[in-house]
This record gives C-alpha cells, structure tokens and sequence, in this order.
C-alpha cells in the first residue's frame, strides 16, 4: 500500500476485488467523478461470506471498518484507509415527521445516535468531509389542525 499504510486510489482501482453489488454501486459512482473504476473480480451479496474468503486468505475488498472492526482487531485481517478520495456512504434513522412522537421512537434514535457518536470517537467511524456533526435534525414540521367542524351535535377541537 502506499508509502502512508493507506491505499492510493490507483492502487485501488488496480486491486482485484471481492465486494457487494450495493457497495460497488455507491462506490463507482462516486469514483465517476475521478474517471476510473474498480476491477472486480466478484460480487458477492453477503458480508460474512467475504469476511470468510478474507481470512482464508483470498481475495481484497472495500467495506466499512465497522464490518470488520473485530477481525481487524484481532489482526484476522488488515485494514487500509483510502487515502486521496473521500469514499463514503451515509446512513440515516428515518422516520415520518408527521407521526406522532412516541417513548419507544425516542429511545431507538437516542441509542442510534449514541453508538454513532461512540463509534466516532472511538475513530471506527468518520463523517463525510463537510458534515461537522453528521447529526442533522429535521426541521419540526407544523401539522395542519383541523378547523372545527361539528358532527351530529359534538363539537371537537384540539387540544394543542
């Protein structure tokens, strides 16, 4: 690998690779920009049996650290950072902003976000190049309230 311990995007566009349809995909398109592309010898649509090729000692692929993050730390695996481009993807916790907010919708955007921000700090994840916090919160949209109508005699209203 580079001089660094990190990979050229040359090198990595000459490196026969293992890799998912989903990540070759998200990955040559932003590679378009530059004007080259990956080699890839095999797609292969599940992680675990590219982890199982790798420690076996065939082939190479691009993943996220964090799909390999215990194999790496066991030094099963070596990881390179790609040096001069910023590959990158970006994950996000989506949920209707007109639903009503519930304990349980709470909770798992509270354990979302702290794993990300451990993970970031930790260095086994970083953000893209301009995202400072990677944290965006939507906008709070305004339901529209219902004007009161009556029904058979029942006036109702909202009462927030």
């Amino acid at each position: 690998m580079a001089g660094g311990g990190g990979a050229l995007c040359a090198e990595l566009c000459a490196t026969p690779l293992i890799i998912t349809v989903g990540l070759r995909t998200l990955i040559e398109q932003q590679l378009a920009a530059f004007g080259v592309a990956l080699r890839v010898e095999a797609e292969v649509d599940s992680i675990e049996a590219i982890r199982r090729l790798l420690i076996s000692g065939i082939g190479m692929t691009i993943m996220p650290v964090s799909a390999f993050h215990a194999e790496i730390r066991a030094r099963l695996l070596a990881a390179y950072p790609i040096e001069d481009v910023n590959l990158h993807r970006i994950l996000i916790l989506a949920r209707p902003t007109a639903e009503a907010r519930s304990a349980a919708i709470d909770e798992v955007e509270h354990i979302v976000r702290a794993e990300m921000q451990a993970l970031l700090q930790a260095g086994i994840f970083r953000m893209p190049a301009g995202d400072a916090d990677g944290f965006n919160r939507p906008r709070p949209v305004k339901k529209p309230v219902p004007k009161h109508r009556a029904r058979r005699g029942v006036s109702t209203f909202s009462g927030r």
